[in-house]
């Protein structure tokens, strides 16, 4: 029997289910599927995680937990206070990324050596977008905890970012 297909204990199996429905709802959402996921967003995300779990079952762990943080996320945000969030979180990792591969700044210099400053940066410039900071006026609570949430992903970003300097 390999490993992918070794029965999980309930409340394992439970936490995968939710995992890979809020993994294939944001697949069917960045396909721009306006019907909602389909059983090919379910059955890709499934496999996904499975061939996951066969190279690195700490990561398929940790991408499941990941995928149920975002779901419960999610819905304190509500979907366009989320949908904002994850674009200007998009663009400001991506402007870094350009920075960073360019070797325009000291962003090569600096990362990943130092992770702190990459997540004091990265929150900053975050935290400095109009569109957030009005958005989440009055609910900085919420955005506080959207802000965690980013910082727990980063070192999986910093790897990323690491690959350049290779």
């Amino acid at each position: 029997m390999s490993k992918s297909s070794e029965r999980l204990p309930y409340n394992k199996a439970e936490e995968e289910a939710r995992a890979i429905k809020i993994m294939a709802e944001q697949t069917a959402l960045n396909e721009g599927s306006l019907l909602g996921s389909k059983n090919r967003h379910f059955e890709r995300s499934s496999q996904n995680l499975d061939e996951i779990r066969e190279e690195n079952p700490e990561l398929a762990d940790r991408l499941i937990q990941t995928a149920i943080n975002a779901g419960e996320l999610k819905e304190k945000n509500g979907l366009e206070l989320f949908s904002l969030f994850e674009k200007v979180e998009d663009e400001v990792l991506r402007q870094m990324e350009k920075r960073y591969q360019s070797g325009e700044s000291e962003l090569k210099r600096k990362y990943p050596f130092n992770a702190q400053e990459f997540i004091i940066d990265f929150e900053k410039q975050m935290r400095s977008d109009e569109r957030i900071a009005r958005a989440f006026k009055g609910k900085e609570d919420l955005l506080d905890e959207n802000m965690e949430f980013l910082k727990q992903q980063t070192p999986y970003l910093i790897k990323v970012l690491e690959s350049y300097s290779e």
